[in-house]
């Protein structure tokens, strides 16, 4: 490969990286909207309500 094209390939894989990180906290809170107040409170790292 080419550097160019590796350079690009890890621009890509750091702004991918970084759109993931962003966005978790937001999937996170759309999740815990969704839940009930008991499991909210009970803790766990569940993205998707058991209930």
């Amino acid at each position: 490969m080419k550097r160019s094209h590796l350079l690009q390939l890890l621009f890509y894989s750091i702004l991918i990286a970084y759109a993931i990180l962003t966005l978790f906290p937001f999937a996170w809170a759309l999740s815990a909207s969704f839940k009930p107040l008991n499991e909210i409170v009970r803790g766990g790292m569940h993205l998707i309500p058991q209930n």
